[in-house]
């Protein structure tokens, strides 16, 4: 009798602490991805991008990451010279990592555009209002371990 009763409790147990680790794995990954923001950062990515096209994206780039005139001209040449607002491409992904205490948020895009084939990666700190805190440019044909999903890049 006794015996039966300790196996029903280690079974009671044994449920219970499947319980208690589903949850916490569901509280661990809700405390450190909130999709509000990263759906946030996106919203805020592709309309960085749009602004582009039309000539009116420096006030998205902060300017303790991005000095002024260095982000006028690198708009100017993308708007005019590279004509991107002709584009053709698409968003390929999205990076999430973790550096110390920030969260952050890459958005991955690939363009074909007038001057060249280029790779936008528009990365943004998460928290109460996404902020855009690096703006990297590569060639499309270099390869990049950000990128998840290869079957959206554009061919070259």
């Amino acid at each position: 009798m006794k015996i039966i009763k300790i196996v029903n409790d280690f079974k009671e147990i044994s449920i219970m602490y499947k319980y208690i680790k589903f949850f916490t794995v569901i509280f661990l990954i809700h405390g450190c991805i909130n999709p509000n923001q990263i759906e946030q950062a996106r919203i805020k990515a592709d309309n960085l991008l749009n602004n582009i096209s039309s000539g009116n994206a420096y006030d998205a780039f902060p300017e303790k990451y991005f000095p002024r005139s260095q982000t006028e001209l690198l708009l100017n040449e993308l708007s005019y010279k590279c004509d991107f607002a002709n584009r053709k491409g698409n968003f390929i992904n999205d990076f999430y990592q973790k550096e110390r205490t920030d969260e952050q948020v890459s958005f991955i895009y690939e363009f074909y555009l007038k001057c060249d084939s280029i790779r936008f990666i528009l990365t943004y700190k998460l928290g109460q209002e996404p902020e855009l805190i690096k703006f990297q440019l590569q060639p499309i044909e270099k390869e990049n371990d950000m990128i998840t999903k290869p079957e959206r890049r554009l061919k070259f």
